[in-house]
């Protein structure tokens, strides 16, 4: 097991009074740890704390195995970089300059740079894309350019330790991803990292370790999985999220739970979806404040998962199973109490066809699409596109979305004025 690079023993932390307490944690060699959590919990005040400039109230701080306070200013700078939050005034120095001074804990107190120290400040600007800035005073580049050229100062002390609060701050979002796919990457080289993060999102997908505090101290430790939950985000920042994972990396990430003001009901809908078709039109009858059902779907069908996020009453058949008879009776149930029924555009196959087949008990009928599209989407040999045909003949309507969204507010419109005169 490797040795602890960094170490917490039942540190508190704080200024005129306690803002945590009896915090322990280690951090090995190699890990990129992002502190997270709501403002006002003491994420910076940690980080202060893990480089001495305000020393815990009470506890001790090691870094490789010695006591942070046994170190001399020196010796710590060989150890550990550190890009704080409100960094010392640099305005009145170039970009080049302000790099340099990384290398001076390595020039014995003299503050000759050598050839070596000349090519590690080349290579640091480089890498953090700051080369471009030689020449220029720092008072002459953007916020996110001042970010960069600090970045590439840390990255020129040769840290094994890096300490970073907010270091995206001021930067587009391009650079923002490319500093934390950076630190990440020199991760993976052996440098351990430990960054206070506001996005959680970049947190998430970056960090191998987080830190999730709350008003009442640490919360969660672990990997992003295991931190980045429903359950623990409602409880450190007190608001309702829906958490997914990313398809490409595996990472959580967050989205908000919608909180629409529905007061003004405007009837009850029923739609029919699958495979993603109703991605729009579920959450915009939503948001128009229609009473929703949704069905037949699968598990794990993502209009499933969006209906369900949503708190709207579904129909559910299990994953890759056809609809069973008793899910057909429950939505020819659904549709004989909806005022009208939404058909998004989705793949017919046999074992969802009984979706269409129910369809007949409608009070009024939408299709999204095309008569045309539907032929495409047919994997039945004809038996879909005729149900449409028949239905079609019955009364039913085809509209695109946006022609749907108008002609229902339309119709519905003196329920939601008449809602709103009752006060």
């Amino acid at each position: 097991m490797k040795k602890m690079i960094l170490e917490a023993e039942e540190i508190s932390c704080g200024y005129k009074k306690e803002i945590f307490g009896n915090l322990s944690f280690g951090v090995r060699p190699g890990e990129f740890i992002g502190v997270i959590g709501p403002n006002g919990c003491g994420k910076s005040t940690l980080l202060k704390a893990l480089y001495g400039y305000h020393p815990p109230l009470k506890g001790c701080i090691k870094v490789l195995g010695k006591a942070l306070s046994s170190y001399t200013g020196s010796q710590l700078a060989r150890v550990m970089a550190v890009m704080p939050q409100d960094p010392p005034e640099d305005s009145s120095f170039r970009a080049e300059e302000v790099v340099a001074f990384a290398r001076h804990p390595f020039t014995n107190g003299l503050g000759w740079l050598g050839k070596e120290d000349e090519k590690i400040i080349e290579e640091a600007m480089l890498f953090a894309g700051a080369s471009g800035f030689k020449g220029r005073l720092m008072s002459e580049l953007s916020g996110g350019e001042r970010q960069r050229v600090r970045f590439a100062r840390a990255i020129a002390q040769s840290p094994r330790l890096l300490l970073l609060d907010e270091p995206t701050t001021h930067m587009d979002l391009n650079r923002q991803l490319e500093l934390l796919d950076l630190t990440a990457r020199i991760c993976r080289e052996g440098v351990t990292a430990v960054a206070v993060l506001h996005d959680l999102n970049q947190a998430a997908q970056f960090c191998s370790r987080l830190l999730l505090f709350s008003s009442q101290g640490l919360l969660a430790d672990g990997v992003p999985r295991r931190v980045i939950t429903e359950e623990n985000l409602a409880a450190s920042f007190g608001v309702p999220v829906q958490v997914c994972l990313h398809p490409q990396s595996g990472s959580p990430y967050l989205l908000p739970r919608l909180t629409i003001n529905r007061r003004a009901k405007r009837g009850r809908l029923h739609v029919v979806a699958g495979g993603g078709s109703g991605k729009n039109l579920i959450p915009e009858l939503y948001r128009m404040g229609f009473e929703l059902s949704v069905g037949v779907v699968n598990a794990l069908d993502s209009d499933a998962e969006l209906a369900s996020s949503l708190g709207i009453p579904l129909i559910l058949e299990a994953p890759f199973s056809a609809i069973s008879l008793e899910n057909s009776q429950l939505l020819r149930e659904q549709i004989a109490c909806a005022e009208a029924v939404v058909v998004a555009l989705t793949e017919y196959g046999e074992g969802n066809l009984p979706n269409l087949e129910a369809l007949s008990g409608a009070r009024k009928l939408f299709f999204t699409g095309s008569l045309e599209a539907i032929e495409k989407h047919d994997h039945t040999g004809g038996k879909a596109a005729n149900l449409y045909a028949e239905l079609l003949e019955g009364g039913a309507s085809f509209l695109t979305e946006e022609d749907l969204f108008s002609t229902l507010a339309k119709e519905h419109r003196t329920v939601e004025l008449r809602l709103f005169g009752e006060d």
